[in-house]
């Protein structure tokens, strides 16, 4: 398992992508400081950033070819699908809201929908 502060680092591109889609739901602190509770009450408030910021991290996390961050999505999941996910886990998980948000989402990604054995 990846550590999180190596996490943090390769998930740079997710986050700075939506800070680009939603300035205004970020701008009172650091990117970096999205914890799971923040994500939650920003998804609860607007389901337009959930959106963006499910989808971005999934996107950024996707692109990196690491090892430890490979996931597999059904190929007919849908966005909305994505950002329910990333809800329901927020929701179910209160006992790690702490931790970053982005972390949380593709540790549970990687475990849920792992990639088959090539």
């Amino acid at each position: 398992m990846i550590r999180q502060d190596r996490f943090l680092r390769l998930m740079t591109g997710a986050i700075l992508t939506v800070a680009a889609v939603a300035p205004n739901a970020v701008a009172a602190k650091p990117w970096i400081s999205i914890d799971g509770n923040k994500a939650l009450e920003n998804c609860r408030a607007d389901p337009g950033w959930c959106f963006g910021y499910s989808i971005a991290a999934v996107e950024a996390a996707s692109g990196m070819d690491h090892p430890t961050l490979r996931f597999c999505l059904p190929d007919n999941m849908t966005g909305g699908q994505i950002k329910d996910l990333f809800v329901k886990m927020l929701e179910q998980g209160p006992e790690d809201r702490h931790d970053p948000a982005v972390y949380l989402f593709i540790s549970k990604l990687v475990r849920l929908y792992p990639c088959p054995q090539q």
